[in-house]
């Protein structure tokens, strides 16, 4: 059945009023949860991941998924094989979870951790890929019968979801010490233009034909970027710069 444009506001504007209301994490989470569970879903999650090594409590992980799986999840390393997360970082639309168990080339790894989804009662659900910080991993997936969402209401939800990324930003009150750090760091634009080439695959003497400079100007701008970043060597100087968008390839 499709909404009318008067049906798609009223689905949407409870959403985004406990959205914009919230005073703190937990009230954002308890009124998205009681939306959730008004349109006929199960439980949520937003996940903002940092790195996908590091336990999940110390990075922005908030909603109503049981801490126990969580842990478990983190605890096995399941991250790294997870086809759902790699289907955030490859698309950027909605995606069911229907979609990815139904690919015929996933790995044992990949098949282990949609069996420990499925294990904890997280059966089915849609996925909302988002655009995030600092070229973070960052999606809210709700778990429950995909089948009852109209496709007006995944577009809706889409917006909601965004929105609800963005407050939970503004009110998660750890302090982000990786992003202070990278904004006091200031690259000159050689600085920048040469490890973006160093990115993409070339060496010094490439870099400089192409900047048309010298192969010592371009070690040396190589160099100092670095020290500004912290980094010991240029892997680890892309990086941090990538991580601080410094850079882009």
């Amino acid at each position: 059945m499709v909404q009318s444009g008067a049906d798609q506001f009223s689905f949407c504007c409870p959403l985004l009023s406990k959205i914009n209301t919230a005073s703190n994490l937990d009230e954002l989470v308890a009124g998205f949860d009681k939306q959730v569970k008004a349109i006929g879903m199960d439980l949520f999650c937003l996940f903002e991941i940092t790195s996908i090594g590091v336990c999940w409590r110390e990075q922005l992980v908030i909603g109503t998924l049981p801490d126990e799986f969580l842990d478990r999840f983190w605890r096995e390393r399941r991250t790294f094989s997870s086809p759902y997360i790699r289907q955030v970082q490859l698309y950027g639309r909605p995606f069911t979870a229907d979609e990815v168990r139904s690919r015929p080339n996933l790995s044992r790894r990949e098949r282990e951790s949609i069996q420990l989804t499925t294990k904890n009662g997280f059966a089915d659900g849609i996925f909302f890929p988002l655009k995030t910080r600092f070229h973070r991993i960052a999606f809210l997936v709700i778990t429950g019968d995909t089948r009852l969402l109209s496709k007006e209401q995944v577009q809706t939800l889409s917006c909601v979801c965004l929105r609800f990324y963005q407050r939970a930003c503004t009110l998660d009150p750890r302090e982000d010490d990786e992003t202070v750090d990278g904004n006091a760091v200031t690259l000159t634009e050689r600085e920048r233009e040469c490890l973006t080439w160093v990115a993409l695959g070339k060496i010094d003497r490439e870099i400089a034909e192409i900047l048309n400079i010298a192969e010592r100007t371009v070690k040396y701008h190589i160099k100092n970027a670095k020290e500004k970043l912290g980094a010991t060597t240029r892997l680890q100087g892309v990086i941090k710069a990538l991580r601080n968008v410094d850079i882009m390839i």
